[in-house]
């Protein structure tokens, strides 16, 4: 079968087609360039017609027709504040002369502001008369809004480097600032317009100059930071600074600027200089302070000893405050001895029942007495003192195995809190078991019917420890190590008006026949003669609560 051969397109037909796709080319390209070109016929010195090239529709969104049918239209899309300038353009252009091009705003049809360039050029005849005038129109938008941004960036940068204490800079490679801080201009008394664009060579002196110059020079040939020392003088004298210059480099490496920042050190050298000074001054009185602390030793241990005797002595003096109660305490069961006496003497025709009963209340009574006037020596008695490093646990530990039957009979439950890393306290070993000894059967007694006797020790800092903020330790200093002991027991507690007497020789809050009422005393005295002090009250949750506190390390005196 035969194709049939397609018929030839006509010669005019390709013709329009070339020109219809041309034209269309033409049309994009137009639609896409951001400049366009515009002319204004003159007659008599009077604009007589606008035209609007094709391109004014990608700049303004207005098309030439639309410029056409509305003559003013180029007038009112200009922002309101720029059209005196607008106005001023056009008015020389028409009085014949050249004037700059103009950049000024105008409202594009979408509602958007946009920045435009508009630069005319005159057009004139033989005799110089002005026939008319051509305009570019170039929008810039874009190239405002990058270089306000480039502005806001500036600023921003300025007002960091404004806040800074440090006096910066910056120069170009050939040593001439480009920037300055406000730091900087106030150490050179010198505005930011003074500075800019002068060498080291306008603003400093001679020396100084040059001193700076060649750290620059290092910085730019070793492409490193460069640190160094300068000297300034301000209104208050010399100032020192210390000053790094380091090279800012582009993408490939190469410097193109300098930043400079100095610190001013003048303060801290002068505080460096007076501690010097001082060292020295120490150093010299060195062999006088060694001396002084051994004198100082000597004195606190004269102090030490002083203050032992002391204690004797008033252990001696409350001996004769105390002998009125003492008188009585003995009296009573001497006399119930005599007492027992005459009724064995008058009674006693081989035994009845109540003999038993007599001498159980003879023994009884001598036994009283000789435990008082016991206690009533260890009070009054110049016995030894021999402290030695000892570990308080330990300590601890013994005192409750001296008095574990009495815990047994009593129902008493112990409960140890002792702290694992507690530091050793120098003390008199056998004098700090008597006073565990005498607390722990105060708590036992005080609790009749059972109860918990908890013992715990800790390690502190004075003055981090709230709860020890009290009169009772005012000896102790903020800072003083010291190892803190508390007994307690779970009984009915102190009545508030008692605690105050508690130390009292013979004053007791048991009942008649349970303690002498000298055990706090001798505690107390105990205490007193380690540096330590002693307090009682009752326990946030009831029962009485006795706290020790020793200096940690060795003994110390108030």
């Amino acid at each position: 079968m035969r194709m049939q051969a397609k018929a030839p397109i006509p010669a005019q037909a390709r013709a329009d087609h070339a020109v219809n796709e041309s034209e269309q080319r033409y049309k994009r390209l137009l639609a896409s360039v951001t400049d366009y070109v515009y002319s204004v016929s003159v007659d008599q010195g009077r604009p007589t017609a606008t035209v609007h090239g094709p391109g004014c529709e990608a700049v303004t969104g207005y098309n030439s027709s639309e410029f056409e049918r509305d003559p003013f239209l180029w007038f009112r899309m200009i922002h309101s504040d720029d059209r005196p300038a607008v106005r001023t353009q056009a008015e020389l252009v028409m009085r014949g002369e050249t004037p700059a091009a103009l950049e000024h705003r105008i409202k594009h049809k979408d509602g958007r502001l946009r920045w435009i360039r508009n630069t005319p050029v005159p057009h004139r005849d033989a005799e110089g008369r002005l026939m008319g005038y051509d305009g570019l129109v170039s929008d810039i938008t874009e190239r405002k809004r990058a270089e306000e941004q480039h502005r806001l960036s500036e600023a921003r940068l300025q007002a960091i480097l404004d806040h800074s204490p440090a006096a910066i800079s910056l120069k170009d490679t050939r040593g001439h600032y480009l920037l300055s801080n406000r730091r900087f201009q106030q150490l050179l008394r010198l505005s930011r317009e003074d500075i800019v664009g002068k060498s080291p060579h306008d603003l400093f002196p001679a020396e100084t100059a040059t001193m700076l110059l060649d750290q620059d020079q290092k910085a730019l040939t070793t492409l490193a930071p460069v640190e160094f020392e300068e000297t300034l003088p301000q209104d208050d004298g010399l100032h020192s600074f210390i000053s790094v210059a380091f090279p800012l480099l582009d993408p490939a490496g190469v410097a193109y600027a300098l930043c400079g920042i100095a610190t001013d050190i003048t303060e801290r050298k002068q505080a460096e200089e007076k501690l010097a000074r001082a060292y020295a001054e120490l150093s010299e009185n060195e062999a006088a302070l060694k001396s002084a602390l051994q004198r100082l030793q000597t004195a606190n241990e004269e102090l030490q000893a002083t203050q032992f005797q002391l204690i004797q002595a008033a252990k001696l003096e409350s001996v004769g405050t105390l002998a009125a109660g003492v008188a009585h305490e003995v009296k009573n069961p001497l006399q119930t001895i005599l007492m027992g006496l005459d009724y064995l003497t008058n009674n006693f025709t081989g035994g009845n029942g109540n003999t038993k009963l007599v001498l159980n209340d003879m023994r009884e009574a001598v036994t009283r007495a000789n435990t008082i006037i016991r206690e009533l020596l260890q009070l009054s008695a110049a016995t030894d003192f021999a402290p030695a490093q000892e570990d308080l646990n330990v300590l601890v530990d013994r005192s409750l195995r001296l008095i574990h039957s009495e815990t047994i009979a009593s129902q008493i439950t112990v409960e140890r809190k002792l702290a694992p890393d507690l530091p050793r306290v120098r003390v008199d070993r056998n004098k700090m078991e008597q006073v565990f000894i005498n607390l722990f059967i105060n708590a036992i007694q005080a609790m009749s019917q059972g109860g918990i006797l908890t013992v715990a020790t800790r390690h502190r800092r004075f003055g981090e420890d709230p709860t020890l903020n009290r009169p009772a330790f005012a000896q102790f200093r903020p800072d003083d190590p010291v190892v803190v002991a508390e007994v307690q027991d779970n009984g009915p507690g102190i009545p508030e008006h008692d605690l105050p007497r508690l130390f009292d020789p013979f004053f007791t809050t048991k009942p008649t026949g349970v303690g002498t009422g000298l055990g706090l005393s001798v505690v107390r005295k105990i205490m007193d003669l380690h540096g330590g002090a002693i307090e009682v009250r009752n326990g946030p949750l009831g029962g009485g609560l006795v706290t020790l506190l020793l200096r940690a390390g060795s003994m110390n005196t108030p």
